[in-house]
């Protein structure tokens, strides 16, 4: 949704708290964005890639195409942020040839605007409504910065909770902006502010918190601190309180983990990231009260390790920073209610020989498998394979019948208790010996 992923509260540990498995899974797609961080409706993903130095490239990417953002002045870097349902994206451009100097952006239809932040000053947009109302912060020569609200070319000041600086992170279609401010030297907390008015929303215990998002009903997700000085888990505020969403437990851990939540959705879905290890994070997705590991619900067969979701949208797809053969990624993971991984597009399988079929399914449920010789026909004819296969397998050993040759078969799932959710492979070959 609209907002940026920034940390300038400190993460610190967090404790114990149950996952499940998810109600969806979803297909891992590579994205050309290095850095993702913003997702819309449509699917249209905005984030930036590092080059070295002082170099970054913006990027949206939407229906296959990748489109470069450029920058407010030739030779310029710039990082994108949100970006909103008509495509309207927002972040910062390096001004050359010093690098210190940061304007605040809008993005639309191949031209960047300046949004007039004070001059000397370095300045980010960090997330859009679909009004086209900004919000962000501002930064001067001596470090202290500045939340802001951009409406109708007038820029507003935010205010503060405590007078030494406010970051805003998450905005709504309702105008209401989220953040986090400082109270003294050593603590910050999460606000939501709207109509010149700012509210602290308080912690979980501990010193700090950082609000990262906000959905269209006023629902916030970030992070807390616990216990003082230690502790940290993601937080959902709501209905005037804020909730520990725990984090995800792999199994027997000798040390404290610790969550954050980036993103949430219209539906209450929060995405973010969880320790899984001393020094690893797993991206998660929360949902109907409970924290799922994106790793065990996504097709991560590349050898991808899904580190921290950082955006998803109203459709429930999900923008993740990933890792691949040690190198960083982006991808989008697309929700669907089955994924069939095997047969793959193109491949070739045998008559008479058993291949494995292989799926990604939710768990505790039975499924229907079918296959057609030509899928390419106006009605297909379906063929039965086998009924109420258990989903947890994750796969089933066909003994492809003889006398079958195609070029255009596919396999079908079928949730048997649900005929409205299924899934077919792509089309893959079967031969004849």
């Amino acid at each position: 949704m609209n907002r940026r992923f920034s940390v300038w509260v400190v993460v610190i540990l967090a404790g114990l708290a149950p996952s499940r498995a998810s109600a969806q899974v979803y297909e891992l797609i590579e994205l050309g964005i290095q850095y993702a961080g913003g997702i819309n409706d449509s699917g249209a993903v905005t984030g930036y890639g590092w080059y070295g130095g002082d170099v970054y490239y913006a990027h949206i990417q939407k229906d296959g195409l990748l489109i470069n953002l450029g920058a407010l002045q030739p030779g310029g870097s710039t990082l994108a942020y949100g970006i909103n349902n008509s495509d309207q994206i927002v972040g910062g451009t390096y001004l050359p040839p010093n690098v210190a100097l940061r304007r605040a952006f809008v993005w639309q239809g191949f031209a960047m605007a300046d949004l007039g932040t004070p001059a000397g000053s370095m300045a980010d947009a960090t997330c859009i409504n679909d009004s086209g109302w900004v919000a962000g912060q501002v930064t001067d020569s001596l470090g202290r910065f500045q939340g802001f609200f951009w409406k109708d070319s007038v820029l507003t000041d935010i205010g503060t909770l405590g007078g030494l600086g406010t970051g805003a992170s998450g905005i709504n279609n309702a105008g209401q902006v989220v953040g986090s401010s400082r109270l003294n030297d050593t603590m910050a907390h999460a606000f939501r502010w709207q109509n010149g008015s700012i509210s602290d929303l308080g912690t979980l215990g501990g010193y700090n918190s950082q609000a990262a998002a906000i959905n269209s009903s006023g629902e916030v997700v970030g992070w807390s601190g616990l216990n003082g000085t230690s502790g940290s888990a993601a937080f959902l505020y709501s209905g005037g309180g804020m909730s520990n969403l725990g984090f995800i437990s792999a199994g027997n851990m000798s040390f404290q983990a610790a969550s954050m939540a980036t993103d949430i959705n219209d539906s209450g879905d929060v995405v973010g990231r969880s320790t899984w290890d001393l020094d690893d994070y797993h991206a998660f997705v929360w949902e109907d009260g409970s924290m799922t590991d994106l790793n065990s619900v996504s097709d991560t067969s590349g050898g991808w390790l899904l580190t921290h979701a950082t955006g998803i949208n109203n459709s429930g797809n999900i923008i993740s920073w990933a890792i691949k053969g040690g190198v960083p990624y982006s991808v989008l993971l697309r929700k669907l209610p089955i994924y069939i991984q095997e047969p793959a597009g193109g491949e070739l399988w045998l008559a008479t020989e058993t291949d494995t079929i292989r799926w990604l399914a939710p768990k505790g449920g039975l499924l229907n498998i079918d296959y057609t010789e030509d899928h390419r026909a106006v009605t297909p004819t379906w063929r039965s394979i086998a009924v109420n296969v258990v989903s947890d397998s994750g796969k089933y050993g066909w003994k492809i019948p003889d006398g079958v040759n195609t070029y255009f078969g596919k396999v079908r799932i079928v949730d048997a208790a649900d005929p409205t959710k299924w899934a077919t492979s792509r089309s893959f070959r079967i031969r004849t010996l």
